[in-house]
């Protein structure tokens, strides 16, 4: 049973919210709180996904921004296609073609989310998330 007292602050926690960036009992916190360490989104009302690299994003926030930039999907990929290295876009085409299996969309669409994601969740723009990947030039840019 959760208590209904934040972890953080110590005040009454009415809605609880598990800090996916603590991997211990001190996870559960509380609203205010949950904003204040940037892993729940205001505008959707909503807690943050937890990635495996310790980031956090909104799910609804990413989904808004893919749909806003889907019309250009083709022309990111093709982009990202002649920046990297031929068997680095190779790994990154064949983890957006699984991924796409699993979103139920193509792998330029998928792709395109794989971006957005990253930027979601280094709270960059999108132009410097694909700017980034470019500069890195590997395909666990974005993977990892």
């Amino acid at each position: 049973m959760l208590e209904d007292v934040c972890k953080k602050c110590g005040r009454e926690a009415r809605a609880h919210i598990v800090n996916p960036n603590v991997k211990s009992e001190h996870a559960i916190i509380c609203l205010a709180c949950g904003i204040e360490a940037g892993v729940y989104c205001e505008k959707h009302d909503v807690p943050h996904q937890g990635f495996d690299d310790g980031s956090t994003a909104c799910l609804e926030c990413i989904d808004e921004e893919v749909q806003l930039k889907l019309g250009r999907r083709t022309g990111i990929g093709r982009l990202i296609e002649r920046s990297l290295p031929p068997e680095e876009f190779a790994i990154l085409k064949k983890a957006a073609r699984g991924a796409g299996h699993i979103w139920r969309c193509g792998w330029r669409e998928a792709l395109l989310r794989l971006v957005v994601s990253k930027a979601q969740r280094t709270r960059e723009e999108f132009v410097v998330a694909v700017s980034n990947l470019i500069e890195d030039g590997t395909a666990e840019f974005l993977l990892s």
